[in-house]
């Protein structure tokens, strides 16, 4: 009756935090986590089972003794005591495992947004400006109206002194991306990454020329012209940008006369004009891979736009400005470079705080259950540290004969936790290219935060017993 009483109130108590903190966790762990049927099935089953197995121990004990076993069970403590450590033993491990898989979590995200992803994110502005599209009308009065349109935007874009440099695009650097096979000289197929781009985009996005020389203005629809990445060069088996020359197993791109002629493109080898530095196309464990650009006169809708230093807000408001001019509405839908990079770690961000959490919650069990623990063990040796202190032990002593044990329990679940620890690490980064280290500094930090908690938790209850009358426990005990 006593266990089942005390399990209701634990559960009722755990429900209402659950409550409590629903709002926070969902934001926390990014959805909106609802009960099911499984939630009222596991309550009824701790709330019945969890008494019923608290009892059996005692039962058999009790039941299948004789008295006078039982009575010189009750005076001894030694085998209580060496019960709760070993279930100490566990939280301490658990806790040294959660702190230190959050701390290392913390540490790649830290890595992750601090690495430079080789290309510039400050200040680049991606807008949707023109709401139609001119291929698919069907009426030339309707394309001239577009189109004077288009040129309307373009004009105001050219016209401001908020923006250093602008294109169309049919979309980021992020999201612009597709495969391709392409042959180099020696008709070797590679499928590689590859993105078409307009010349400025190599300006807007920062990227440093290694070898050869950008493409500064094509203006003809039907040329296109190679660039890639370092990678991208030695992945073809070139050394040099000059020796290095591509063309596509099947056509690499099409484009139509006036008079309706198709004409297929990139059959024939054609030199790489310029070789650039690598950069993380995505998330930066992925790593850098080989990039070919297709260079040409590229359109969109949307537009990448370098702002001018500091300029942000103005920017944002003159194309709202824009947009009502042209299109009498001020629905500017945009994103900035910089968001988009940082919203590729939420993820890691979301693994990192739900470790976080949870290494903060048995921060708190593992204190409690050693509050618990050396409160009933200290209590229990309160005659016999009076009789030390008669016999004449000091108060260091005494101290490390009650420390000891819990010492030797915190150090063997700091021994256990690191090899699991770095085995889960190492799981979890298994497939990733770049990786933050793991380090020895977040042991270090577990340990201490662990010490220190600990330590202060057992010397409250040591300063307590050191302090006792010698006379007055004798007496009553």
């Amino acid at each position: 009756m006593e266990n089942a009483l005390l399990i209701t109130a634990a559960l009722f108590i755990a429900w209402l935090l659950i409550e409590i903190t629903a709002v926070p966790v969902n934001r926390l762990l990014g959805s909106d986590v609802s009960y099911t049927a499984f939630d009222v099935w596991l309550s009824l089953g701790i709330w019945l089972l969890l008494p019923l197995l608290t009892c059996i121990h005692p039962y058999i004990r009790y039941n299948y003794h004789s008295p006078m076993v039982g009575i010189r069970a009750t005076g001894t403590t030694r085998q209580s005591v060496i019960t709760r450590l070993v279930f100490l033993f566990i939280q301490c491990t658990v806790t040294f495992l959660l702190i230190i898989l959050s701390l290392y979590f913390g540490k790649h995200l830290n890595f992750l947004l601090h690495t430079e992803p080789g290309f510039r994110q400050e200040g680049v502005l991606f807008a949707n400006l023109q709401h139609e599209n001119m291929l698919y009308n069907t009426s030339d009065e309707e394309r001239q109206v577009q189109y004077s349109r288009y040129q309307q935007i373009k004009q105001k874009l050219d016209e401001t002194p908020l923006i250093e440099l602008w294109m169309p695009t049919g979309g980021g650097i992020l999201d612009n991306v597709g495969t391709m096979k392409f042959l180099n000289d020696k008709d070797a197929a590679f499928v590689v990454q590859t993105q078409w781009v307009s010349p400025k985009f190599f300006k807007i996005h920062g990227f440093k020329t290694i070898e050869g020389t950008l493409p500064e203005k094509i203006t003809d629809n039907t040329q296109v012209k190679f660039v890639m990445t370092e990678s991208a060069l030695k992945a073809f088996g070139y050394k040099h940008c000059d020796e290095a020359f591509l063309r596509g197993e099947t056509p690499l791109w099409t484009w139509a006369t006036m008079e309706g002629e198709m004409h297929e493109e990139g059959l024939q080898l054609m030199p790489v004009e310029a070789v650039v530095n690598d950069f993380y196309v995505g998330h930066i464990t992925a790593g850098k891979v080989p990039v070919v650009f297709m260079v040409g006169a590229t359109m969109g809708s949307d537009f990448q736009i370098l702002c001018s230093p500091g300029k942000e807000k103005e920017l944002i408001a003159y194309l709202r400005t824009v947009e009502k001019e042209v299109y009498g509405a001020e629905e500017l839908e945009y994103y900035w470079l910089k968001d988009k990079v940082t919203a590729l770690y939420n993820k890691d961000r979301q693994v990192t705080g739900v470790y976080m959490f949870f290494a903060c919650i048995a921060i708190i069990i593992s204190c409690l259950g050693l509050f618990g623990l050396s409160l009933f063990d200290i209590r229990q040796r309160y005659r016999e540290i009076a009789i030390r202190k008669v016999n004449g032990a000091v108060v260091r002593n005494i101290c490390m004969l009650l420390l000891r044990k819990y010492i030797i329990v915190l150090a063997g679940a700091f021994v256990v936790a690191i090899p699991l620890s770095y085995c889960l690490i190492n799981m979890y980064i298994s497939n990733f290219v770049v990786k933050a280290p793991i380090g020895i500094g977040i042991y270090v930090a577990t340990l201490l935060i662990i010490s220190l908690i600990s330590l202060g938790t057992l010397l409250w209850q040591i300063r307590k017993a050191t302090t006792i009358n010698p006379a007055e426990i004798i007496k009553t005990e």
